[in-house]
């Protein structure tokens, strides 16, 4: 077997960075179903039953779509472009896919934006492209509430990543409204997400930010440890309020003894070292993060990516 087996394998199934990933494929080498990350003995079971129970391939489904588009063709081979970031082909897929009179065929409207707006985070598509999907999802009368407000985090989320909050006004104003007058926790919490956001990208008031963040989290939050990471990790996302972001940080790992968590915690406190150029301590929180949960497969490429880093400073 070649050196490069591996890498040839990785170019012809869409390998990524995601692992563990499962591919179940044909005889013939042509993938039937795949799926990626940790999962109980019973789901992976019930994945693996769901292709052997039904092992049609990609390119079968794809030669089917085009004779007569089924919703279950559709959904599969949707997951898989999105799977494999071929998001244009996903995009292609789903309006197709409106426009067949078919009546089994539903609005695909959420799934396009969210193919565009994933897309345009893995740098795969241009972020111009997003915001005419999300026009389409909310001024959609028929749209669901969750998919509206699930859209406004995402648009909120790749603009923050491309540089363009300063267009995203009218949609956290929807999720706002949207989120206002619900009582349930979720709701609750994106509430004053949204709000949060509105203040920072829309008012350009940092302090009111974090004024409202804090409020989304309780009179008590100082109490609750586990409130700490997301509100440092909501500061480190925008690169507001780091030095108490690190502090909270500090406090968890002092405190919690939860071995996965404190590990998700030194690889923020890593990130936030990285930030302000301090690649040693940065691999010392990795190592700490590897240590606590020598199991999972990104802290060795944080390290790894940090040291590439470092080498360049």
């Amino acid at each position: 077997m070649s050196e490069d087996y591996g890498d040839e394998i990785g170019k012809q199934y869409d390998i990524g960075a995601y692992l563990p990933l499962f591919i179940l494929i044909s005889s013939e080498g042509e993938t039937i179903i795949r799926w990626d990350g940790y999962s109980n003995a019973n789901k992976f079971v019930n994945a693996l039953n769901r292709g052997m129970n039904d092992q049609t391939t990609i390119k079968e489904r794809e030669i089917r779509f085009r004779q007569k588009p089924t919703k279950f063709d559709i959904n599969v081979l949707g997951h898989y472009y999105e799977d494999t970031k071929r998001y244009r082909q996903a995009v292609d897929l789903y309006r197709q896919a409106e426009a067949n009179e078919n009546k089994e065929v539903s609005s695909y409207t959420m799934r396009i934006f969210q193919s565009f707006a994933n897309g345009a985070w893995h740098n795969k598509l241009p972020f111009d492209s997003v915001l005419p999907a999300a026009d389409m999802l909310f001024d959609n009368p028929n749209s669901k509430a969750a998919d509206i407000i699930r859209a406004t985090r995402m648009v909120s989320n790749v603009a923050r990543r491309k540089n363009r909050t300063d267009q995203i006004k009218k949609y956290l104003i929807a999720g706002i409204k949207l989120t206002k007058e619900k009582n349930n926790k979720k709701s609750k919490e994106n509430y004053y997400l949204f709000g949060a956001d509105y203040a920072l990208y829309v008012a350009h008031d940092t302090v009111k930010a974090i004024a409202i963040k804090k409020k989304g989290m309780g009179k008590d939050w100082k109490q609750i440890l586990k409130t700490y990471y997301p509100f440092a990790k909501y500061c480190y996302d925008r690169r507001i309020n780091i030095d108490e972001a690190y502090e909270l940080c500090i406090a968890v790992t002092e405190r919690v003894q939860e071995d996965k968590y404190r590990a998700k915690v030194f690889s923020l406190l890593a990130k936030i070292k990285e930030y302000k150029g301090d690649f040693e301590a940065a691999m010392n929180f990795v190592d700490r993060a590897m240590t606590n949960d020598p199991d999972n497969e990104y802290y060795p490429t944080q390290y790894d990516e940090l040291m590439q880093e470092s080498v360049k400073e």
